[in-house]
Parts: structure tokens; sequence; C-alpha cells
């Protein structure tokens, strides 16, 4: 309702005496006028500042900053809006809303959006994510909460890329353990691996038809490759002091690096009284050569039966 007007009526004639019932006519609108404006005041005030607030009557203002200007400070940012009491903030009310809530925090927490127009990741949605750098461990758990959960860690100590293979499968794991792995495709390490420890036997099983098959490849990729490189296959076993003590070898030798007449010889060495030495070498040309030094040399031509 509208705020009442004051309204005073005459009611004595010109040259008239005055009379007290003539002067109630004015002092009553005006008490009745008076306390009606003063009870909207308060009113507002208390609309404005709480059931407590009262008006002190002497027309200075109580408050360092007026309400107007502490709103166009909120609305142009120049002032921190703060948040509600409540365990929950509804967006929208007609029935398709958002509520955010904070039930399940211990403590104050805060949450930083990044300076770019996105779309928040829920835990359960299903959405593609681009452009994501995860600082540490990745972990991801089945329908059955922690009870079947996987890791990708890592200790690398500078920038790493992993490559997958172009093909779909399983990626077989190095466990610690035996176990059986199963999968498809190639694993390539790039550079210097370094392998864990296994116990256990590992069997590679192949189950193609073909009359040809490569099941195990060892790749050198030598930026500089050169006459006189060796891979080594060692093998190793606990003697009776040390644990992993080299028992046996198999070389890969270079003996020409160039593409179009490359050669490459195989050799095989064994421990002899603590010292690992070259016992058999096959060479490119087909020569079998017996000993370290020494050599017995069989050529491979069979008619002459050359030793």
């Amino acid at each position: 309702m509208a705020v009442a007007e004051l309204e005073i009526s005459k009611n004595w004639l010109v040259a008239t005496t005055v009379q007290e019932s003539n002067w109630d006519r004015i002092r009553n609108p005006l008490l009745t006028w008076s306390a009606d404006t003063n009870r909207n005041l308060e009113q507002i005030a208390r609309d404005a500042f709480g059931a407590t607030y009262s008006l002190d009557n002497d027309g200075v203002a109580n408050l360092t900053t007026d309400l107007q200007t502490q709103i166009n400070n909120i609305i142009s940012g120049a002032a921190a809006l703060l948040g509600t009491t409540n365990d929950t903030w509804e967006v929208n009310t007609d029935g398709n809303s958002v509520i955010i809530s904070s039930a399940g925090l211990t403590g104050d927490r805060t949450v930083t959006f990044p300076d770019a127009s996105q779309v928040m990741v829920g835990t359960t949605a299903t959405q593609t994510l681009s452009g994501k750098t995860f600082s540490d461990n990745i972990v991801w758990q089945s329908g059955q909460g922690a009870v079947n959960t996987g890791t990708i860690d890592h200790a690398n100590t500078g920038a790493r890329v992993y490559t997958f293979p172009d093909v779909a499968g399983n990626i077989p794991s190095l466990p610690t353990s035996a176990t059986t792995e199963t999968g498809t495709g190639a694993i390539v390490r790039q550079t210097s691996p370094t392998i864990p420890v296994i116990s256990g036997a590992i069997d590679i099983i192949d189950t193609s038809d073909g009359v040809s098959l490569s099941i195990l490849n060892l790749r050198w990729r030598s930026p500089t490759p050169a006459t006189s490189d060796i891979l080594n296959l060692n093998f190793f076993q606990n003697s009776s002091t040390t644990t992993d003590a080299i028992q046996t070898q198999i070389q890969m030798l270079t003996t020409d690096a160039t593409h179009a007449t490359r050669t490459a010889a195989f050799s095989l060495g064994t421990m002899n009284s603590g010292t690992l030495a070259e016992r058999l070498r096959l060479t490119g040309a087909g020569d079998l050569a017996i000993n370290a030094t020494n050599r017995i040399y069989l050529d491979g031509v069979a008619a002459t039966g050359d030793t």
C-alpha cells in the first residue's frame, strides 16, 4: 500500500472564535500521520538492517559506506560477494536447477577456475578430455570401489614420451613375480631400458600357423653404428659369495657396419676359473672358430675337411 498523505480540513469560518475542537481537527491528523510515517521508517530500517535496528534521530549516517554504494561495488566487482552459510546453493529454481553443495567438506576449500570457457568434468559422466597434464599418479578403479584398482606411475627425472603401437590389444607387463600375460602388438623401448627383476619363468608363446615366425626380436638402434659394435646377451647365477654373477654370454659382433655389405658374427662365451672368454664363434662367412686364443677354424668347405 502507498504511504498515506497528510490531510487537514479547516472547519471554522473567517472572523470566528477558534475553539479547542477546531485545533483538534489539526492536531489529530498530524499525530496519526507522524505515527504512520515513523512506523514506515522503522519498517524500512529493520528490513535493511535487521529487527534489532533502531533509528537514533540525529540525522547522521551510521554506515561508513551507504547501501547504494555497497550494491554498486558488488555489481562492479570492486567488493567481494560473500557466500551463504547454507550447505547448498541452488541456481535457477524453475525445475532445471544446479545445486552447488559443500556438505562433504571438513574445512575451507578454494576452487580456482581456469582462464578459459570450459565444461565441468563429472566423476561418472562420459566425457572426452584433451590437453590435460597430470602432475602425478593416475589411479582408476572398477565399479567395486577400491577393491580392483590400477595405477599409472612414473619415476622420471625428465620429460619422457611413450608411444603406443597403432594396434588394438593388451599391453604385456613386466611383473616382479610369476604370472601369465597375454597380448598382441609390439612394445618399443627407445633408449637404454632398465628392466625390473622378475622371479619365476617367462613363457613367450605364439599359436599362429606359419612356416616362419619371429617370436623375439632384439633391436639395437645405435645412432652411430660401427664395426666392432657388440650386442651382449648375458646369463647370470649366484655364486658362493656374489649375487647375479655372470656365467655365460652370447654376443652379436659387427664386423662390417656398411648396410650394403653388412656382416656380423655370432659367439658363445663361458666362464672358466672366474674368467669369461669367447669359446665358439660363427663368422658371417660361415666359418666356425673354437676357443678365444689358439683357435681351431672350420671354414665350412665340406669337401676339404679343413681344421
